[in-house]
């Protein structure tokens, strides 16, 4: 295992800056999804949607709750644990048909 670098005190606060920033524009994102202001196509393709967790990216959009975003993920074939950027083509493009249908 690689030791955990020590950073100076300049280079810490950047990180968290960094790190803030990252966190207001995925809520952001979040907020926009809710209301519906970006379609689930750009949404997917998105770099604040490549880090969030699939379950909380379908949980974003209008409509959705916990209870579907499970079975859109069952449906599917997604993990629990699985991350946007880590879905495969067919696993987008079949999330994509769900998200759009229950849109309609």
């Amino acid at each position: 295992m690689n030791p955990v670098p020590e950073l100076t005190e300049e280079r810490r606060m950047a990180a968290l800056k960094l790190a803030m920033r990252a966190r207001r524009d995925r809520a952001e994102f979040k907020r926009a999804l809710k209301r519906g202001r970006i379609a689930p196509g750009k949404a997917i393709g998105a770099r604040a949607a490549k880090n969030m967790s699939a379950y909380d990216f379908i949980r974003s959009f209008p409509g959705i709750g916990n209870a579907t975003a499970t079975a859109i993920m069952q449906r599917v074939g997604i993990s629990r644990n699985r991350r946007v950027r880590g879905l495969g083509c067919r696993q987008k493009r079949e999330l994509l048909h769900e998200l759009e249908w229950g849109m309609k």
